[in-house]
Parts: C-alpha cells; structure tokens; sequence
C-alpha cells in the first residue's frame, strides 16, 4: 500500500478527555460530554473533506508521519519583541503545558478520525513526529502514510 494522505484542520486544537461515568438507576454507564462529540464530528467532516475521491477507510497498518497542533499564542508572547517578530514570520513557540499531547489530543484526533480514514486506529503502529506548539494560525496538521509491508523491523538501539 502506498497510502500518503495530508490532513490540515484549521481552529484551535481540542483535548478530548477519556469517557466520563455516571451512575444511572444504579448501573455505571459511560459518556462523552457533548463538546468533545460536536468536536470529533466536526473533525470527522473536515477529514471527508479532504480525502480522495471515492476513499475507503483502510485497514491496513498506518503511520503517523506528522502530527502538530498549533495553538493560539499566549498574550504573554507578543509582549516580548523577539517572540512577538518570531511568530509574526510564521515561527512557533514551543508548548509545555496541558493538554497531554499522547494522551488527549493525539487519541481523540485519531479515535475521530475511526472509520473515516481508517478501520480502527488500533491499525497504527508508528507515530514518527507529533508536537504541540503555539503559532499565529491555530490548527492541526495531520500526515499518514503506509505502513509495515514487509512486517518485519529491525531491532533499536538503546
């Protein structure tokens, strides 16, 4: 497969939370508050929007080339002339701060993007470059591609 696919998600990226529970008539049930469903659905759109013509999702084993989440910067950033010049030409500040990049924001990008893009996000195997950072234009840039053909991997050093 030579699957290569890029994805560009213009707003402020969101962290979506692990299901919340609630006890109802006794039973522990699970739940998504509505926010983070309007916002998978919005992402889950944008993507159908963005694939080829005649797209089915892929069931084959994917990796996760680029992952950025850029964030609207601090007003703290353009009180200091050099950080303030610097994301004027379209640099990007570094952020170390929540949300958790593995945990909320690249697991509910890539659970809304389940189905769509591919069968199961369990199918990806490799994540190479994910950041999150502050920038002028706020959005979340998303690059995949194939995958694992040969199934076998050489062995990392340590």
């Amino acid at each position: 497969m030579t699957l290569k696919l890029k994805f560009k998600f213009i707003g402020e990226p969101k962290a979506i939370q692990s299901a919340r529970f609630a006890s109802i008539g006794g039973h522990m049930r699970s739940y998504q508050p509505k926010e983070n469903k309007d916002w998978k659905s919005w992402i889950r759109v944008q993507a159908m929007n963005q694939l080829p013509s005649g797209w089915v999702a892929t069931d084959e084993p994917v990796t996760v080339e680029r992952l950025l989440f850029v964030f609207s910067p601090l007003k703290s950033h353009y009180s200091k002339k050099l950080l303030r010049e610097h994301l004027k030409i379209g640099g990007m500040i570094l952020k170390d701060k929540k949300p958790d990049l593995s945990d909320n924001l690249a697991k509910g990008m890539m659970d809304a993007l389940e189905g769509i893009v591919f069968v199961n996000d369990s199918r990806i195997w490799r994540i190479k470059e994910s950041a999150k950072v502050y920038g002028e234009s706020p959005r979340i840039e998303l690059t995949l591609g194939g995958g694992g053909e040969d199934m076998l991997i050489e062995p990392w050093e340590i």
